[in-house]
């Protein structure tokens, strides 16, 4: 599974902390990381909180979510 976050949309104002909507969210993050064979998170620095999201270690995989621009090289583009 990919990682959830549910304390971005608090930190961004989206949501209040403490609503019954972000509880719900905290909770089903928290179920979904213990039940999962492993998850996938955006940053590499994501394995710390998903473990304590999770209570217990946890398969993570961190997987870029875009390209690797060393990979390519830079064009002039048409004129």
């Amino acid at each position: 599974m990919r990682d959830l976050w549910p304390k971005v949309l608090v930190e961004m104002g989206r949501l209040p902390r403490g609503s019954i909507l972000v509880r719900v969210l905290e909770r089903l993050e928290r179920r979904l990381y213990r039940s999962a064979d492993a998850v996938v998170v955006l940053a590499e620095g994501s394995r710390e909180a998903v473990e304590e999201s999770a209570g217990r270690p946890v398969d993570v995989r961190f997987i870029p979510n875009g390209a690797d621009t060393e990979r390519f090289s830079a064009v002039a583009p048409d004129q």
